[in-house]
């Protein structure tokens, strides 16, 4: 706010340049292209849509005007330099990896993911300290499974993240900017908050341990008590200052606000709440309650599971399978539309299936809803030699933005996706038909085409701590894969 109501920023920026001021969560292809320069970030554009510059965080005045005049120097060079090509399909791979491959990748990456530990603070990563989601999900069930150095590390992060769950309203702040966990940035996304259910569940459904069912409880009492709208399906974030959207009112920062009691914030008002209902939150949450069920099995809980589940086919899902980003009324979708959306939302449906379908008896409501998303995605996502762009094409998009990326963790969840849709067609004691089995295999060859041409051993190298998604997605792909 600072720079850009500076007055000599303002006027060379209205002289020279068209400002735009994106809400990443509206628009996850633009998070998911820049989320590796944080927020804010600030990205400079040529008049053709070509990328002059990218810069991460908080640029002083001076700061921005000389890279602004630098930006506009250099545009035309930059731009011979760096012409738009292609459309971000990956590489083809002709011969399939080995088990020997894949179980060789997932020893890498258990290797690149031991030296992020930091034994002193407890967590992946120095600084700053996160709650990983993904991460902290694979060594937890690995710690299931007998690895007593994952468990160690699992339990040891869900001990040490305590520290960034509010004390008051419950829920998980984003993270903490230092080496330790003491030091919390003050917004709540469901990005952490769905995960750290999901694994505080997963904790206390394999040790007992009542301080685990504790800490899903202060994150379930979050979500009900602030994300969770009345029709069922989720907010995505919670602010982490007071009136920071606000021009005229009071403002305070969260470092001010989240130290004082429940009475105290609420005669101030509440941190705003972002009013949007997106697919890939509600999915997100509705997963993670499932979880919770599974550990617990409170009905409540699993209301709210499919309540959410239920949002997601009455208020996103469209007629041919694609899913809106934000709710819709009735079948008046259009646009572009999001992988992420449609991979969490049928995620999310799976998980509500193991629960509430009976294929016994026909009702199979939330997996027909499951596959019929993900058949829309092979039809629109895929790329042709495998894998899922971001989002669907767009008549808008101009410069770098024609051409579409294929995301790292989305894929990896999509590959665990297509490997449960498989299983459910065709796992014991289910006696699938041929068209049944037919199906099973198109979503094994996808999960597999999908893996296959997104891991490499120099990403692995790139990911560090966050490479639980690749982790996850090799253990469910491992678990299938010949073992000839």
């Amino acid at each position: 706010e600072s720079t850009y109501s500076d007055p000599r920023v303002r006027a060379y920026l209205a002289q020279h340049f068209v400002t735009a001021r994106v809400d990443i969560d509206s628009r996850p292809d633009v998070e998911e292209r820049y989320a590796s320069w944080g927020w804010p970030a600030t990205i400079v554009f040529s008049e053709d849509a070509e990328e002059l510059g990218k810069y991460r965080g908080y640029l002083p005045p001076e700061e921005l005007l000389d890279l602004l005049t630098a930006n506009r120097a250099e545009a035309a060079k930059n731009q011979a330099e760096h012409p738009a090509t292609g459309d971000g399909t990956p590489q083809a791979v002709t011969v399939l990896p080995s088990r020997a491959n894949f179980l060789a990748l997932k020893e890498k990456a258990e290797a690149r993911l031991e030296k992020e530990w930091d034994a002193t603070e407890k967590g992946w990563g120095r600084e700053p300290k996160v709650p990983l989601g993904p991460t902290t999900t694979y060594a937890l069930l690995q710690g299931e499974r007998g690895d007593a150095k994952l468990k160690e590390h699992g339990l040891a992060i869900l001990e040490a993240q305590r520290a960034i769950i509010d004390p008051v309203w419950g829920g998980i702040f984003q993270y903490s900017v230092a080496t330790d966990w003491n030091h919390p940035h003050f917004e709540k996304l469901m990005y952490f908050n769905a995960p750290a259910l999901e694994n505080y569940s997963r904790a206390y459904a394999s040790t007992k341990d009542a301080r685990q069912l504790a800490s899903a409880n202060d994150i379930r009492r979050y979500l009900e008590a602030f994300l969770l709208a009345p029709d069922g399906g989720f907010h995505p974030t919670q602010d982490a200052d007071f009136n920071s959207h606000d021009e005229r009112g009071r403002k305070m920062l969260g470092e001010d606000y989240f130290k004082k009691n429940d009475v105290d914030r609420r005669s101030l008002g509440i941190p705003r709440v972002d009013p949007h209902e997106y697919a890939d939150a509600t999915g997100m949450a509705v997963a993670a309650y499932v979880a919770y069920f599974n550990a617990t099995k409170d009905k409540a809980a699993l209301a709210v599971a499919e309540k959410g589940a239920k949002h997601l086919i009455d208020r996103h899902l469209t007629k041919d399978g694609a899913v809106t980003h934000d709710v819709v009324d009735g079948d008046k979708a259009s646009g572009m539309f999001y992988f992420a959306d449609a991979v969490w939302a049928s995620w999310a449906l799976v998980q509500v299936s193991s629960i509430k379908d009976d294929v016994a008896k026909k009702e199979t409501t939330y997996r027909d809803a499951a596959f019929k998303i993900a058949e829309w995605m092979k039809r629109s996502l895929e790329t042709k030699n495998g894998a899922f762009f971001a989002h669907t094409k767009s008549s808008f998009d101009a410069g770098i933005f024609t051409q579409r990326r294929v995301p790292l963790e989305e894929n990896m969840l999509a590959t665990r996706l297509f490997l449960a849709l498989s299983d459910s067609l065709v796992a014991p004691p289910r006696k699938p038909t041929p068209a049944e089995a037919s199906q099973a295999e198109s979503f094994r060859i996808t999960a597999q085409r999908t893996i296959t041409v997104t891991l490499n051993e120099g990403g692995i190298e790139r990911r560090g701590k966050f490479l639980g998604a690749e982790l996850l997605a090799l253990d469910a792909w491992l678990a299938t894969y010949p073992k000839q």
